[in-house]
């Protein structure tokens, strides 16, 4: 059901676009997510996860090309690494960003930030976190935050850029073996590049 809405959404997207093609463009993104959670009580201090993110991307910019909207739908990889172990639940991720690009050199510099939602796919269910009480973490279907990034347009094609993501909302619940609960948000560095066409 949710690839549907995603399937709906772009293509919409697409066919509302046509007549804006002056200020529209769509492309490729890839990128790798250096991600962790934050517990809401001392449970365990996890390392950050490598990971990945792969999907499409689009903007709006201005006539003046200042100001604009970023929108992007990617399948994510995050979670987190313990005592050498790696938990990863898998994401679609759609963030939408206010753009600000300026002129430097030979490219562009830009700035973004706004909100995202991510629905979580695959397995989602961790066992024995931690070495004390053995906790039991389950993934949210939704999680949602604020997102921030730099970058630089290159050749007004290729667009390298790092941002931040910093969930606002549970996006994990943790149960222990003595039935107390606890839960945990999303945090994620990431690194990307995208081909805007």
């Amino acid at each position: 059901m949710r690839l549907k809405i995603v399937f709906f959404f772009w293509a919409g997207l697409f066919l509302i676009s046509v007549p804006l093609q002056a200020q529209f463009r769509y492309g490729i993104k890839a990128g790798m997510n250096l991600s962790t959670l934050h517990f809401n009580q001392d449970l365990v201090s996890p390392d950050v996860l490598p990971g990945y993110s792969l999907g499409l991307t689009s903007e709006w910019m201005s006539r003046r090309k200042h100001i604009g909207v970023e929108l992007s739908t990617l399948y994510s990889l995050k979670g987190i690494s313990y005592h050498s172990k790696k938990y990863t639940t898998n994401y679609i991720d759609i963030p939408l960003s206010f753009k600000w690009r300026y002129p430097f050199l030979f490219g562009d510099l830009f700035l973004k930030a706004g909100p995202y939602v991510s629905f979580s796919v695959g397995e989602k269910q961790w066992d024995k976190i931690s070495t004390t009480g053995s906790p039991r973490a389950t993934a949210k279907d939704k999680d949602f935050g604020l997102q921030a990034g730099v970058g630089i347009l290159l050749l007004n094609h290729f667009q390298f850029g790092v941002g931040y993501d910093h969930g606002l909302i549970d996006s994990y619940e943790v149960k222990r073996s003595s039935g107390r609960k606890s839960y945990a948000q999303t945090r994620n560095w990431n690194l990307s590049v995208a081909y805007l066409f």
